[in-house]
């Protein structure tokens, strides 16, 4: 879908959550990810816990996506994403 429309990352409104959800699910270094990450800081927050939460870090090893899912993201949410990860880090010690 981001790359099907005469312009790349054009998502139709009624789609748009549905999509969304898509992207948090990826789980691997998908090509368009960092690209996708960079539209929406809710998103990429999402993005960021859920590989958190599932102790999923094979994704996060490409900075260039780590990088662009970060740069969304506001001072509260960056502090939010670092307070999940300290306390799932404490309870997998």
């Amino acid at each position: 879908m981001w790359t099907a429309g005469k312009i790349r990352g054009k998502i139709p409104e009624n789609l748009r959550q549905a999509w969304e959800d898509a992207v948090v699910r990826i789980d691997d270094d998908e090509y368009w990810l960092a690209e996708m990450l960079a539209t929406s800081s809710i998103m990429a927050a999402r993005w960021l816990q859920a590989r958190i939460a599932n102790n999923d870090w094979r994704p996060l090893s490409n900075e260039k996506i780590v990088d662009s899912a970060c740069q969304t993201l506001d001072r509260a949410q960056r502090l939010r994403i670092l307070g999940i990860y300290r306390l799932v880090s404490m309870t997998r010690a």
